[in-house]
């Protein structure tokens, strides 16, 4: 799902009043009772999403135009993306620990007439391209693609949704499989509707809006004191080397029972929008806003436990865990 710009909220409540049979009015009005339900924290695009979502209808500029490209016209944040593609090479099944939980994934090397890229699948979906025949020289159709890059290499991963097929050699197509039949195997503990202050949740969920923030914090390991921005001396305690940045990021997630504010700190913000640190830390300082753009109404695979917010009525999530995004140190 696309990120809605905030002038398509008139032209998405005359569609989703058209679609639904409900009045503009008693859409503003749903809209409102949900924006004040969280006291203010969702945006008037959040409430749309999880309104369309509860009437079962679809809203066109909720999502993006495919684009059939070739490898050599594929740009860094392009997503929609549709290529047709071989692979020059597969790599064998190789695991991984992330946050103390063991994974797998498969490296294959991509290429047409005009380019090479990369391209990973992770966990069961690795798994299940080799039970497809995926080999050296398998045609591969990736729909819903997201272009990245790793070690200064165009590297492609599916958006939620996304699809792919596999061609062998003797022109059988095999089954088509999508990153949406995966998570039915993925563990589904509690909902955000019934969580409690220590509880725990492990469930799907969907990215409605992210709170405002600079996206980390820095303090000083020297004095502990809390500084306004990365220097290399400590203003308070004048110490040097010691100034550390630490992610942090404040989301709205629904799991389809309710929405409730999210909390994530460092791996987990990485995971959250498909970057190191690094990145990240470069990216916040220069435009926030559209990298967070690009997370809304991303699906997300979270765990976490319950714990009461600021205001003392409310139950917050404390992220522990998020599913593995392929990114350029997972």
């Amino acid at each position: 799902m696309a990120p809605i710009a905030t002038q398509d909220v008139p032209l998405l409540i005359a569609q989703l009043s058209e679609k639904s049979g409900l009045d503009e009015n008693n859409i503003r009005e749903k809209m409102t009772q949900k924006i004040e339900k969280f006291s203010g924290l969702l945006t008037e695009q959040g409430a749309l999403v999880l309104l369309s979502k509860e009437l079962n209808v679809t809203l066109p500029l909720f999502e993006k135009p495919h684009q059939t490209l070739t490898l050599n016209e594929l740009k860094m944040g392009m997503n929609n993306i549709d290529v047709k593609v071989r692979a020059k090479y597969v790599d064998k099944l190789k695991t991984y620990t992330k946050n103390g939980k063991e994974g797998k994934y498969l490296s294959t090397r991509l290429t047409d007439d005009t380019g090479e890229a990369l391209f990973t699948f992770w966990n069961e979906q690795a798994e299940e391209a080799l039970q497809k025949g995926l080999r050296a020289g398998s045609t591969l159709n990736l729909t819903n693609a997201r272009v990245g890059s790793f070690n200064n290499q165009t590297q492609l991963s599916l958006g939620y949704n996304g699809t792919y097929t596999i061609e062998n050699t003797e022109n059988e197509t095999i089954e088509n499989s999508t990153r949406t039949n995966s998570t039915n195997a993925r563990t589904r503990t509690g909902e955000f509707s019934t969580l409690k202050e220590n509880g725990f949740v492990e469930t799907d969920a969907h990215i409605v809006d992210v709170l405002p923030g600079k996206g980390y914090y820095v303090r000083c390991l020297s004095c502990q004191g809390k500084l306004q921005k990365r220097e290399t001396t400590c203003p308070i305690c004048m110490a040097e080397g010691k100034i550390e940045a630490r992610l942090l990021a404040s989301v709205i997630v629904d799991d389809g029972t309710q929405p409730i504010r999210a909390v994530a700190f460092e791996n987990e913000v990485c995971s959250l929008y498909g970057k190191n640190k690094e990145e990240l830390l470069s990216v916040f300082e220069m435009d926030k806003g559209s990298a967070d753009k690009e997370i809304v109404g991303k699906i997300i695979h979270v765990a976490g436990k319950g714990k009461m917010g600021m205001d003392k009525t409310s139950i917050e999530l404390m992220i522990s865990r998020v599913n593995p995004v392929p990114f350029a140190n997972a």
